[in-house]
C-alpha cells in the first residue's frame, strides 16, 4: 500500500508540475502578446502623431505667409479685386491671388477664390466670394450650426459654423444687399482656422456703383 501509494504520489506531483509548468508557459504568452498589442498600439499612435504633424506641417507650408495678420497691419500695398457686374471689390495682400471660378455644378453664378500664392489650385481656396440663388444659399446656411450676426460693407449678414468630418470647419457668410438681382445672394466660405487673416480682408470688401 505504501509503495502503491508513493507511486500515486509520484504521478500527482509529476501532474501538478506540468500543470503549472504549462499554466506559467500560458501566461508568458499572454504576457507576451498583450505587451506585443501594447507596444503596437503605443507604436500606432506614434506614426498617428507624426502623420499628424507632417500633415499640419504641410498645410502651413500652403497656406504660409498673410494666413495669420496683425490686426494693425498695413493693407496700403494690398491688391484689389473689382468686379463691376456684380458691384464690388475686396482688398487682398501681395502674397496672396484672386481666381474667377467656373462652377460645373452649377450651384453658384459666380465664384471667386482668394488664397495664398504658394498654395494649390484655386479649388481649395482659404476664401471664396460666391454669388448664388437665394433660396439655394439657405438650404447651405441650415447645414451648420452656431449663427451669428456680422457685418459686412456696413451690411447685416448671416454667419454659420459647418462641421467637416475629416476635414477642417469652415464658415459661410450669406447676404442680399440691393446691388444683387432679386432672389440673389452673396455667400462667402472660409476656413475658420484662418478667421484673423479673412476677418481683415473682409474689412475691405465694398460695394461700387
Amino acid at each position: 500500500m505504501k509503495n502503491g501509494f508513493g507511486f500515486l504520489g509520484i504521478i500527482i506531483l509529476a501532474a501538478v508540475i506540468a500543470s503549472a509548468a504549462l499554466g506559467g508557459g500560458l501566461y508568458w504568452s499572454e504576457t507576451k502578446k498583450q505587451q506585443s498589442f501594447f507596444e503596437t498600439g503605443a507604436d500606432a499612435m506614434k506614426r498617428a502623431e507624426e502623420l499628424k504633424q507632417a500633415i499640419e506641417s504641410r498645410q502651413r507650408e500652403i497656406y504660409g505667409g498673410s494666413t495669420s495678420m496683425n490686426s494693425d497691419v498695413d493693407i496700403s500695398s494690398w491688391k484689389t479685386y473689382r468686379n463691376e457686374k456684380y458691384g464690388f471689390e475686396v482688398g487682398y495682400p501681395p502674397d496672396w491671388k484672386a481666381a474667377e471660378l467656373a462652377d460645373d455644378e452649377k450651384l453658384t453664378e459666380f465664384r471667386l477664390a482668394l488664397l495664398p500664392l504658394s498654395s494649390p489650385p484655386p479649388q481649395s481656396a482659404v476664401l471664396s466670394i460666391s454669388i448664388m440663388d437665394t433660396q439655394q444659399a439657405n438650404v447651405v446656411f441650415q447645414q451648420g450650426r452656431k449663427v451669428t450676426t456680422v457685418q459686412i460693407a456696413n451690411i447685416d449678414a448671416r454667419r454659420v459654423s459647418i462641421s467637416n468630418t475629416g476635414f477642417e470647419n469652415i464658415f459661410k457668410i450669406i447676404f442680399s444687399p440691393k446691388t444683387l438681382p432679386a432672389g440673389k445672394s452673396f455667400v462667402i466660405s472660409g476656413a475658420e482656422k484662418y478667421d484673423q487673416a479673412i476677418s481683415k480682408i473682409l474689412e475691405t470688401f465694398e460695394f461700387i456703383e
